[in-house]
């Protein structure tokens, strides 16, 4: 059970990121726009499989990536943050870690704004190829984004840490195997017990049903066997031993909670008092909305794992906080295309789409999810199911809540 105390810390690190992850996603948005129609100087970027949102999403997943957790990455380490040291103070915040996941990454990421402007593309200008192509490009960059990040991550822990990075990543697969075999509890694969329960959207790695296990494929997949000189891990693990962190373990969070005070406080003046750019005054407004998607997500997340049998290994809280989203979106904006709701009104809407809805959905969790499902490739074909389930799905949608709204 989550104390009080960190449970209030978690929200405020998740209200405060959010906010600070729509403000990004809105400036990148616009930043790589500037020059279209040749009223102001700036990069112009438009047409094609390129859609608005396609660079927060990749410097998301990049972030979210750099970001990764040991058992991300694929290393034998109880580590929260993989490029961090074993004794940095940030190993231990967990609302903070789970802030910069699920809050930052999942709010500079949306799903839900990436498939509003796939069915805007098919169905307004029947340019169907061209929005399907901007799922695959969408998708690719950030698959390719995560991986980098990931990189990153592995390299910045090469350099600081004093244990083989080689007989990390041989221990990890032997356990994660041992675990997708059936042969020992997820506790030796995923992550901390404390750490699941405030983020239950880190990725887990599923195990295999018994139609998809074979003897044969358990035996190849632990055929690297690895000499560990027993005498030099005790003297890694002797170098690398914790230590007790030297400063205020909630000063970050106290400094998180004035933040959320004065970003929250400067929005309300923002609506309130600018008068000359609609978009700017929109994006005021979304920064309020910004924490309620993202809190209802990282609620939703919680049902992860969690489904009976087969299903245990879908994340179906992810599945479910990026559909909701992407209906939601669809609906609103069918409201804009089919009613005239007068400047406030779409004011409103505009700022719901962008902070609620971008917020509760994210491209970021759902990427790593999907790279950690490919680890069980060639066993089990989850990876694809999960993928199409949640791409196919958001698309079926999209022709049933905002189809009408062109159609009719």
């Amino acid at each position: 059970m989550v104390p009080f105390k960190e449970w209030i810390y978690t929200v405020i690190h998740l209200s405060v990121w959010a906010e600070v992850g729509v403000i990004t996603r809105a400036y990148l948005q616009k930043f790589f726009v500037l020059g279209c129609g040749g009223t102001s100087w700036g990069p112009c970027l438009a047409g094609g499989v390129y859609f608005e949102v396609l660079p927060p999403n990749i410097l998301g997943s990049f972030i979210i990536g750099m970001v990764a957790t040991s058992s991300m990455v694929g290393l034998d380490e109880d580590k929260s943050i993989v490029f961090l040291g074993r004794n940095h103070p940030w190993q231990s915040n967990i609302p903070l870690q789970t802030g910069v996941r699920t809050g930052l990454c999942g709010s500079i990421t949306t799903f839900s704004s990436w498939m509003l402007e796939v069915m805007t593309t098919c169905l307004d200008g029947n340019q169907w190829l061209t929005g399907i192509g901007q799922m695959v490009v969408g998708f690719s960059c950030a698959v390719v984004a995560f991986a980098l990040g990931t990189q990153v991550a592995v390299l910045l822990h090469h350099h600081f840490s004093a244990s083989p990075i080689e007989d990390e990543k041989i221990a990890y697969m032997e356990k994660e195997a041992d675990y997708m075999f059936g042969l020992s509890s997820r506790e030796s694969v995923g992550v901390s017990r404390e750490l699941e329960e405030v983020e239950p959207d880190v990725p887990e790695i599923g195990r295999l049903s018994q139609s998809e296990r074979r003897q044969s494929d358990y035996q190849r997949y632990r055929s690297q066997e690895y000499a560990h000189n027993d005498e030099e891990d005790e003297k890694n693990e002797t170098v690398i031993e914790k230590k007790k962190p030297v400063w205020n373990a909630h000063a970050i969070d106290h400094c998180a909670a004035v933040l959320l005070v004065a970003l929250t406080l400067g929005s309300c003046f923002g609506v309130a008092y600018e008068t000359r750019h609609t978009w700017i005054r929109t994006i005021w407004l979304s920064i309020i909305f910004a924490p309620f998607g993202c809190i209802l997500r990282w609620l939703l997340s919680k049902l992860n794992y969690k489904l009976a049998n087969d299903w245990e290994w879908l994340p179906i809280g992810t599945l479910a906080a990026n559909w909701t989203g992407a209906v939601l979106d669809f609906v609103l904006q069918s409201v804009l295309i089919r009613v005239a709701p007068g400047y406030w009104g779409s004011l409103i809407i505009n700022a719901i789409e962008t902070g609620f809805c971008g917020c509760l959905t994210t491209v970021s969790t759902l990427v790593a999810e999907i790279m950690k499902q490919a680890e069980q490739l060639p066993f089990s074909m989850r990876v694809y199911r999960y993928t199409l389930a949640t791409f196919v799905g958001a698309f079926i949608f999209g022709l049933c809540f905002l189809g009408w709204a062109y159609w009719t």
